[in-house]
């Protein structure tokens, strides 16, 4: 009974140290995973940003004082910068093919201070009231847990945004904001971490049988089973009859029988 008891606190502790280990390395995977794969759609979102607002800047540095618009109105401010902008062939073009960057840029957007789309990608938005998303870059630094409710949870539309400063008069003239849908992210991301459990499923269930396959073990079933092999003298020592083979070894020599 000692002998056994000690056999099973062996296969507990190699099974729990295994369980740990593959724990350990799969939450690594996992985590590195979701990360990579999230700062990889932030990372397009934020450079489709910055082109944006690199080509509707110009639109906000136009000289309007010598024109008829009175610069301390904000109404005829924006109404000029807007049609500046919808004019501006570059800044049309680059809006129209922002969101075939990425499936999961969702859409892209010039918005006012007070959130009217004045650029959108999408037509029946545009010189509407956009309200603002949730910023992206809160699940990018949110850490794991927040990544991982990013993948599994409800599927949902982050932005990230850039503000727009208005040349002539100083003044905060609206944002550039770029959407991230998560869905097709969640379809990528999830079978990743799917395999990885169920890798680390099997090695884990396996964990218990492997530790008892020790070679002290096989050793000892080898010897014990049925009378075994340590009851089974070897060939050359076993009593040998004229006329039979020794033993139940096939290899051991025929003694053949004397003669008369």
């Amino acid at each position: 009974m000692p002998a056994l008891r000690l056999k099973t606190k062996l296969v507990f502790a190699i099974t729990a140290m295994v369980v740990v280990i593959v724990a350990s390395l799969a939450a690594l995977y996992i985590s590195e995973v979701v990360h990579q794969r999230i700062q990889e759609e932030y990372d397009l979102a934020e450079v489709i940003t910055h082109h944006v607002f690199a080509v509707a800047k110009p639109a906000l540095g136009v000289d309007l004082s010598s024109s008829k618009i009175n610069l301390n109105d904000p109404l005829q401010v924006e109404a000029a910068v807007q049609e500046l902008l919808q004019y501006d062939t570059g800044i049309t073009a680059l809006m129209e093919s922002v969101t075939g960057d990425s499936q999961s840029i969702l859409d892209a957007s010039v918005v006012d201070a007070k959130d009217l789309a004045l650029l959108h990608t999408n037509p029946i938005l545009q010189g509407t009231i956009v309200a603002p998303r949730e910023d992206f870059a809160n699940v990018v630094h949110g850490g794991i847990w927040k990544q991982i409710k990013l993948i599994y949870g409800p599927a949902k539309t982050y932005e990230i945004r850039l503000s727009l400063i208005h040349v002539a008069t100083g003044k905060a003239f609206g944002e550039v904001r770029v959407g991230v849908y998560t869905d097709f992210l969640k379809q990528q991301v999830q079978p990743q971490i799917q395999r990885a459990r169920v890798f680390a499923g099997h090695v884990v269930d396996g964990a218990p049988e492997r530790s008892q396959a020790s070679p002290a073990g096989l050793k000892r079933d080898l010897g014990d089973r049925h009378g075994g092999l340590r009851q089974q003298p070897p060939c050359g020592l076993q009593p040998r009859r004229p006329g039979h083979r020794a033993g139940k070894d096939p290899s051991c020599p025929f003694i053949p029988p004397s003669p008369p």
